[in-house]
């Protein structure tokens, strides 16, 4: 049953709310590289996207990491560290005991939920509250990728930046805290890198430096500026490609179910994997790749035409058309007033009516 006028006028409004909370994830730095001296260092969403992505696409042919819902697991991953737009990103270094960090991040969390549908709220709520409880094998997971993450993320640091200082304490850290052979495989090897902190050329490494970096590699891609209507003043820079994909993926999995007819049967692992595979045009629509281009372990340009196919103009693909255009509206705000009055002629660009009502709150 779909809400009255008045209704989805409101429902539109707290969610506006909510994104434009939750955008802040795009900025939100990653606090362990910093306090080790590091610069221009990945964000918190691009973090949750690299475990989101790995989780959809490559662990489940991992030994020992069968068997879990690959579905709830891409949901925990896009979920754990988003109370970190409000709260930041809070480590062991930053003199916050362990129980009133958590107790940080769940009132930031239940306070960003309350702008969403009863069932999107209980169900953010709920994802958080498995991964930190990690009784399930879903946020076990879930946290093994998270460990993953950040070792692969140290190995790269490491033999690509110059200068860069010795990141072994985070490698060394995680080399007894799995028992899956997948991840801890992987674990091993970045640690390899980090410590030869040379050469990618390691012959002790179980898995190559640019297969285990694969997505360290894809957090640093830009996505090309989306053009606005002529008449705008201010158009969008490059983005982080793995922070726009991770803001269409948090919309999706939280937008009122009314909107979502088109992607009812689409999971959360299905819907990683085709954001992850899709090519944006200036005009906001979007293409899918021929070839799975997170499905291997070298980096294709996800906008080389010829890799594509014709535009998507099914309702799903028009929907991730106006996911586009809204995460390039909360973008506009983020950067101003300015920048978001010269955006105002971003709603046209949405077909849903319901994402052109948010889309219009976050820019006014």
């Amino acid at each position: 049953q779909l809400p009255s006028t008045t209704d989805e006028e409101a429902s539109a409004s707290a969610y506006a709310k909510f994104l434009i909370i939750a955008d802040n994830i795009k900025r939100t730095t990653r606090t362990g590289w910093q306090l080790r001296g590091l610069n221009n260092v990945e964000t918190v969403a691009s973090h949750m996207w690299s475990m989101a992505a790995e989780a959809a696409v490559r662990l489940p042919a991992w030994p020992g990491c069968s068997g879990a819902n690959q579905d709830r697991l891409v949901e925990l991953c896009i979920v754990h560290d988003l109370a970190e737009a409000v709260v930041g990103d809070l480590t062991p270094h930053c003199g916050v005991p362990p129980d009133e960090k958590l107790r940080r991040e769940q009132a930031a969390l239940n306070s960003m939920a309350a702008n969403l549908s009863r069932e999107s709220s209980a169900k953010l709520i709920s994802l958080f509250a498995e991964y930190n409880a990690q009784a399930t094998v879903e946020a076990r997971l879930a946290k093994e990728l998270d460990r993953l993450d950040m070792c692969c993320q140290a190995a790269y640091y490491q033999l690509t930046r110059p200068n860069c200082p010795n990141l072994s304490e985070f490698t060394r850290s995680c080399l007894s805290k799995t028992s899956i052979s997948g991840v801890s495989s992987r674990i091993r090897s970045a640690n390899v890198f980090v410590e030869s902190a040379k050469s990618s050329e390691t012959d002790s490494a179980e898995i190559p430096f640019e297969q285990l970096t694969l997505f360290s590699r894809y957090k640093e891609m830009r996505l090309m500026p989306l053009q606005l209507p002529s008449t705008a003043s201010w158009q969008p820079g490059p983005v982080p490609l793995g922070c726009h994909q991770y803001m269409v993926c948090l919309i999706a999995l939280t937008l009122p179910k009314h909107c979502l007819p088109m992607l009812a049967d689409t999971g959360a692992a299905e819907l990683v994997r085709t954001v992850g595979s899709a090519n944006f045009y200036d005009d906001g629509s979007v293409a899918f790749s021929k070839l799975d281009l997170l499905d291997s372990d070298s980096l294709a340009c996800p906008f080389d035409s010829a890799n594509s196919v014709a535009k998507d103009a099914s309702a799903s693909g028009q929907l991730l058309s106006d996911l586009v255009w809204l995460d390039v509206a909360l973008t506009a705000r983020s950067a101003g007033a300015s920048a978001a009055a010269a955006a105002s002629g971003l709603p046209s660009r949405i077909s849903l009516s319901y994402l052109r009502q948010v889309c219009e709150h976050v820019l006014h």
